[in-house]
């Protein structure tokens, strides 16, 4: 028996980049739920952005959060034993945000970096360079494990910064809006610990993983699925990437090229 797990970027990929819509995805999303086909978000969203659009979405998979920092499962979801009000365990896959933040200041001290991050914004800045409401940009302010960034200086000051941050033992990943700061841990990781959940809880299934995205920060995730999906952006083009085995060039942008690549794949995979 073979089952597929979809894992998915969510900001420019299966949320349109301006508008945070997933209408033009909705003939995929009816398909998955049909099909009972496991949705995983991974995402550099927080928990707190990611519970209301999944309650929005009627999403009860587990999900991935800050650039694979942390996994957050439904307690049962592996057990069978996921009925009733939703718990959540969480493994922690990153660094805690405190520590990133303690980074940030030390650095921008002694080297003198102009970079914003988001321990750095209000509110309001957050909701101005986002398009994101009041109330969204305070749930994206809630980091656990990463910190978005905005670069203010020059680019050749932009690789020190990112040796700064390797000697540290941290990364800096480019995403659709902002650079993040975050430890090891990446969204290749985190899929790859939630597969092994799953082919662990399931021995007698063929677990295949299909992934879309659409930044450079959706790179490890493609490279660690068995289907890679790169989702065009906002100007058309494809992120940048280096040849990744089995890669699908989705065609459209954002949620538009998500749902045209999941009704072209799902029915050849599911049969």
């Amino acid at each position: 028996m073979r089952r597929v797990v979809v894992f998915t970027d969510l900001d420019g990929t299966l949320l349109d980049h301006h508008s945070y819509s997933w209408e033009a995805a909705r003939p995929a999303l009816n398909l998955l739920r049909t099909r009972e086909v496991p949705l995983i978000f991974n995402t550099s969203k927080t928990l707190a952005e990611l519970q209301p659009l999944r309650r929005q979405m009627g999403v009860t998979d587990p999900f991935i959060v800050e650039n694979g920092g942390a996994i957050h499962i439904p307690a049962g979801y592996f057990e069978g034993e996921a009925d009733g009000p939703e718990r959540l365990k969480t493994e922690r896959l990153g660094p805690r945000y405190e520590v990133l933040r303690r980074f940030v200041e030390q650095v921008r001290r002694e080297y003198g970096y102009h970079l914003m991050g988001f321990g750095d914004l209000t509110v309001e800045q957050i909701a101005q360079y986002t398009g994101l409401s009041l109330v969204q940009a305070k749930q994206a302010r809630q980091r656990q494990c990463s910190e978005p960034f905005l670069w203010q200086d020059t680019p050749e000051r932009l690789e020190e910064f990112k040796q700064k941050a390797a000697q540290a033992g941290l990364r800096i990943l480019e995403g659709g809006r902002f650079y993040h700061l975050v430890g090891q841990s990446d969204k290749g990781k985190a899929l790859a610990v939630l597969m092994a959940k799953y082919q662990a809880t399931w021995p007698e299934v063929h677990f295949l993983s299909l992934a879309l995205g659409d930044s450079p920060n959706d790179l490890d995730m493609l490279q660690a699925a068995d289907l890679p999906i790169l989702v065009q952006r906002p100007d058309g083009r494809y992120a940048p990437h280096p040849p990744i085995k089995g890669l699908y060039l989705a065609q459209g942008i954002g949620p538009v090229g998500w749902n045209q690549a999941l009704l072209h794949w799902l029915p050849r995979l599911l049969g």
